[in-house]
């Protein structure tokens, strides 16, 4: 005999439980205050490197900018949505911008390179415009009430800045500094996050 149930069975999660991100970039890095780079509007998406006890959650992942996501608790979001696991200790990463940042994931026969099962290594190409920004963080799992992820971008490039002192006392002496260049810097390199 067969036998069929007439009510739907409907699982729901704390919305505490699923993994969300936030974001904040150290401006103190910078050589310039960009006003356009600033917390509110910093840039549109980026990727997220996530394990769990080792083992890879979020490999790349986009994650991009929404006014309103209240599962996740902030304004990121992406697709296919991770829980946290009561007790166990999650390590992230994170590059920012993910699109045209000018980076690209360091893979070793198709697989992502990956060292300690905490750290993505990436390999970048400088195109002098573009802010290469990489957060890590690291939290445990709670059963619910979880905080949202937050990222602390730094810069990965190093910063140059140009400093000129006039000696020169003349009140109505303007002195003009043009076309500074930087000759054989490197234009790419290799990043362990």
């Amino acid at each position: 005999a067969l036998a069929a149930c007439s009510k739907e069975q409907t699982v729901s999660f704390d919305k505490g439980a699923a993994i969300g991100f936030d974001t904040f970039v150290e401006n103190s890095t910078r050589s310039v205050n960009d006003p356009s780079y600033t917390n509110d509007k910093m840039f549109a998406d980026f990727a997220v490197f996530g394990y769990v006890e080792g083992a890879v959650l979020f490999d790349g992942v986009q994650v991009s900018k929404s006014i309103t996501n209240n599962e996740l608790k902030s304004g990121w979001k992406y697709e296919g949505t991770q829980y946290w696991i009561a007790g166990a200790q999650y390590n992230f990463n994170a590059v920012a911008p993910m699109t045209n940042g000018g980076w690209e994931v360091v893979k070793k026969n198709g697989e992502t390179v990956v060292t300690n099962a905490t750290q993505t290594t990436i390999s970048f190409t400088n195109n002098g415009t573009t802010d290469l920004l990489y957060a890590t963080a690291a939290q445990e799992g709670l059963a619910s009430d979880n905080a949202v992820v937050g990222f602390n971008f730094r810069h990965v490039l190093s910063k140059v800045k140009f400093s000129f002192k006039n000696e020169y006392n003349a009140s109505n002496a303007t002195i003009r500094v043009e076309n500074v260049k930087i000759n054989d810097a490197y234009a790419s390199g290799v990043a362990t996050l």
